[in-house]
């Protein structure tokens, strides 16, 4: 094979290869552009949070038991109103109800226990950690039970 023929082959192969190169990059941004619109449409509604955030858990009005909550760090979310309501059609369930507001940015761990009061013990508890951010609305980053029997209502 002749020179020039390889120099011809070679600047073809050479075309080709910065073709696919332009290729790639224009495929690169495309990618980019829909993951960060991916990012925006799934997780940007859901920064926004909300005003207060309520959780209601089931408890048994026959027992020695209530639900108790404490926060970890402390400071993050104020209590705003603990509730305790009644089973409507008159059976064992009551309900316990707990409304908290966004005090300062950062994020915090709610710690619901379900305590014998006779004894203190321990009979089941809820982790919720939860995000507060500069405008005070809060987003819910995870729920963890002890047990899944345990009856939990968000609002």
């Amino acid at each position: 094979m002749s020179s020039g023929m390889k120099s011809k082959i070679y600047n073809i192969l050479y075309k080709i290869r910065i073709f696919e190169g332009d290729k790639v990059r224009i495929a690169r941004k495309y990618i980019l552009c829909l993951v960060i619109f991916l990012c925006f449409s799934t997780v940007g509604c859901g920064r926004e949070g909300q005003e207060t955030y309520e959780v209601i858990l089931t408890g048994d009005s026959l027992s020695e038991c209530e639900w108790q909550y404490e926060e970890n760090p402390e400071g993050i979310v104020e209590n705003i109103r603990n509730e305790f309501i009644d089973s409507e059609n008159g059976g064992d369930e009551t309900k316990y109800s707990f409304v908290f507001s966004g005090k300062n940015k950062g994020e915090t761990e709610l710690i619901f226990s379900y305590i014998n009061e006779l004894n203190e013990k321990t009979e089941k508890n809820v982790k919720i950690k939860l995000k507060v951010f500069e405008n005070r609305k809060i987003i819910e980053k995870y729920i963890k039970k002890s047990d899944d029997t345990i009856e939990i209502i968000i609002k």
